[in-house]
């Protein structure tokens, strides 16, 4: 297969390494990833800046590139700049889970919606460590299970996938999960640069989230890997229908 890989910490990034250490053997896999860190940028995407790129050497890859954009960016870019034609995309390893309520924040969903939108399979996966994400139980676990999803694609939703950071023989299983609700608690310091000017940082911590078991955030908790079918149809349909049964 031909796998395009991005990400949103960033083409330095171990997670991306990674990712293409796991995929790269017996498949053709092209590298296409923002030049530093694009973290909680969600989808955006560059209209008002030119996007810069430049190859560069990535072990495993048969072309890598970094790039000045997001990774929404990054995806439409291989696909409609740079003529990438893959079979699959696929955005990781985050650095930090991708669960609950992150999904609405993460770039590394981002891009993997963006592969979704263009009729593309696609996976977004995430580790359960900001600092030190042991990749072990991705090496041991995540290749296989990609390639036993892959069946099931649709094309109405991609898989967002979350592993613990563990050992692969610590794996307990995989869940198919659904998005936890999650809440955090916003915090904005107020700070003062050298010439006094105040600045705002924010800051904050995870509040809450639920505690059912089919949820993602529980099974990673679990030592289970997370498996979660996301659709990106932000229409209510069950208000939908009331409304026009109402004379709407």
């Amino acid at each position: 297969m031909h796998i395009l890989i991005t990400n949103d910490d960033g083409i330095f990034s171990c997670g991306l390494q990674a990712l293409v250490d796991i995929f790269a053997p017996g498949n053709e896999v092209t590298v296409v990833a923002p030049d530093t860190e694009r973290s909680a940028i969600g989808h955006a995407i560059t209209i008002s800046t030119p996007l810069w790129t430049e190859d560069v050497e990535f072990r495993g890859a048969s072309r890598a590139c970094k790039t000045t954009g997001t990774p929404a960016d990054c995806v439409k870019l291989a696909l409609r700049g740079l003529g990438i034609r893959p079979d699959m995309v696929i955005s990781g390893i985050n650095k930090g889970p991708n669960c609950g309520s992150n999904i609405i924040y993460s770039g590394t969903v981002s891009a993997a919606t963006e592969g979704l939108l263009q009729g593309i399979p696609s996976f977004a996966v995430s580790v359960d460590d900001y600092r030190k994400p042991n990749y072990n139980a991705c090496h041991g676990h995540l290749r296989s299970l990609v390639e036993r999803l892959l069946p099931f694609d649709t094309g109405r939703f991609l898989f967002n996938i979350n592993l613990p950071s563990t050992d692969a023989d610590r794996i307990q299983g995989v869940r198919i999960t659904r998005q936890a609700v999650s809440r955090y608690r916003d915090v904005f310091e107020k700070r003062h640069c050298p010439r006094q000017r105040e600045y705002w940082w924010l800051t904050g911590e995870e509040l809450e989230h639920e505690s059912a078991e089919e949820t993602d955030w529980v099974a990673m908790k679990q030592n289970y890997i997370s498996v979660t079918p996301v659709q990106f149809d932000l229409t209510d349909h069950e208000s939908f229908q009331v409304l026009r049964n109402n004379g709407f």
